[in-house]
């Protein structure tokens, strides 16, 4: 319990310290808008389409009569037009997850690289090593802080991506965002955007762990996100068949999602559900996913485990 309280201790000061550098935040910003604006463009260009569509099918009374008698609402065609503006939005996370990965990984492994560094240049790190804390609770609470002050900052362009859909959604079918797609975007995050952020920070600031200087620091780390990248890519790279590629998580979940309204209006009108990855794509299923994250576990402690021993054998702590 100790300590766990000592590393919560470090976690809580790097995290305001992360606010003040800046480096965390001003990247956490640039990825999460970036990815964010990139999966806006494709519903905003539909959407007018789909509004028209849905205005000119609300004007024919003949088909509006005709569902009516089978108990169907002028509610169930907005909530079916925006069920494809929302399965629309969700194709572009294969056209967009590319970006999220070369921005996360070349961004914020040279931005948290200077972690460490920076506490030996302004004296914190002869501090510690006054303190009856070892190398393995510094470099874990140091993570856990950098981690929470990006989680922290990445709420803001995650915010602002369900509000400017909240405000299309409302503006052109009068309902808010489908539940399934909210679900679909706060899975996303928690199952592949978090462990990319994760791994590109950790990556980082294990990588900067050896340098003494915040400046030699800031090379290594960006070419520790170039070879993340690489093994990212290798090791969890799906290519999805209509466009882009995914990671197996983000893959999976693609994979998964379904919109109630459209499914709906297959059953009324006995038409086969299009999947969002195309027809013949490969099936992933949940045990490839868990792979993936024990993978990543596996390589995050390896690298851990290395730079605890750089610092014992260098500072003897």
């Amino acid at each position: 319990m100790k300590t766990l309280w000592q590393i919560f201790g470090i976690a809580r000061t790097e995290f305001r310290f992360g606010l003040r550098r800046g480096g965390p935040v001003v990247t956490t910003l640039l990825i999460g808008l970036t990815f964010g604006a990139g999966l806006l463009m494709n519903p905003l260009g539909n959407v007018s389409i789909e509004k028209d569509y849905l205005r000119q099918l609300l004007q024919n009374t003949t088909v509006i009569e005709r569902w009516a008698a089978k108990g169907i609402t002028m509610d169930f065609f907005h909530r079916v037009s925006a069920g494809s503006i929302a399965g629309i939005t969700v194709t572009s996370v294969p056209m967009m997850w590319l970006t999220l990965l070369l921005t996360s990984f070349l961004l914020l492994p040279a931005a948290t690289a200077a972690s460490l560094p920076a506490d030996r240049k302004f004296g914190m790190a002869e501090l510690l090593h006054s303190m009856p804390i070892n190398g393995g609770i510094y470099l874990a609470g140091k993570i856990l802080g950098v981690g929470m002050t990006v989680m922290s900052i990445g709420l803001i362009p995650l915010g602002l991506f369900f509000g400017v859909l909240e405000g299309i959604f409302l503006d052109a079918f009068q309902v808010g965002i489908p539940t399934e797609m909210l679900t679909f975007f706060f899975k996303f995050a928690l199952l592949d955007g978090l462990p990319i952020l994760g791994f590109a920070l950790t990556v980082g600031i294990l990588a900067g762990s050896v340098f003494h200087s915040r400046r030699a620091a800031v090379f290594p780390g960006l070419l520790a996100g170039i070879l993340s990248i690489l093994l990212w890519l290798a090791a969890f790279g799906v290519p999805a068949q209509l466009s882009g590629q995914m990671d197996l998580a983000a893959y999976y979940l693609v994979q998964n999602y379904h919109s109630v309204a459209l499914d709906t209006l297959d059953r009324l009108t006995e038409s086969v559900p299009i999947s969002l990855l195309g027809e013949g794509a490969p099936v992933i299923g949940i045990g490839r996913v868990l792979l993936m994250y024990l993978i990543l576990a596996i390589i995050l402690i390896g690298l851990f485990v290395l730079a605890r021993l750089w610092l014992k054998w260098k500072e003897n702590f």
